[in-house]
């Protein structure tokens, strides 16, 4: 079994499993927070199975003991052997952001607190929370800011269907991608199911 690095991992979170989640969002292939749970769950066991680390388990949702009846279930977690090291938080806004926004940054406040506990009570190595989102501004919530809060452990990482946030370049024919999700997310509330071109 090979040794886990820690910062090979923090690398793939931040770059690799946003470029597949990313992709997968553009082919309309997810559209909503479960969608993503299931795919980032996919992208990240293989990850650590081609690095030969099998005592390693990616759970969703999975359970942490807490005091009373706080019992906390993150996205997803990666445990080393029975040990959580790893918690992953999404947060998948389908609709654009705009009069909205103070709930969304709320929403994602929300939960970076939740993983700074988390981190705290159960010695997490790293949290992750992953928010997608299509606004013309970034929510903006990088590492520095956190660590000025004194919140260590903790990386927000943003995937803007609009832009991206790297570059501040729109995206390659935002505006068709925008009306075939907006199209097939309506037909899946409705029951149906369509998928772009």
């Amino acid at each position: 079994m090979g040794k886990f690095e820690a910062d090979r991992f923090n690398g793939f979170i931040k770059s690799g499993l946003v470029k597949g989640l990313y992709e997968d969002l553009r082919k309309c292939l997810l559209h909503n927070e479960r969608d993503v749970h299931a795919v980032a769950y996919g992208y990240i066991r293989k990850f650590l199975g081609r690095k030969g680390r099998d005592r390693l388990i990616v759970r969703c949702d999975a359970t942490l003991k807490g005091p009373g009846s706080q019992r906390p279930r993150p996205d997803l977690v990666v445990f080393n052997q029975r040990k959580p090291i790893y918690a992953v938080e999404f947060k998948v806004f389908p609709k654009i952001v705009g009069v909205n926004r103070a709930a969304v940054e709320k929403a994602v406040e929300k939960d970076v607190r939740k993983l700074e506990v988390l981190g705290r009570r159960h010695g997490l190595s790293y949290g992750f929370l992953v928010v997608v989102y299509d606004s013309e501004n970034e929510l903006y919530l990088p590492d520095r800011v956190l660590r000025k809060r004194d919140i260590k452990r903790v990386s927000v990482i943003e995937i803007n269907m609009r832009f991206d946030v790297k570059t501040f370049r729109q995206r390659r024919n935002y505006e068709v991608w925008r009306k075939q999700f907006d199209a097939i997310w309506e037909a899946q509330r409705n029951g149906g199911l369509e998928r772009c071109a």
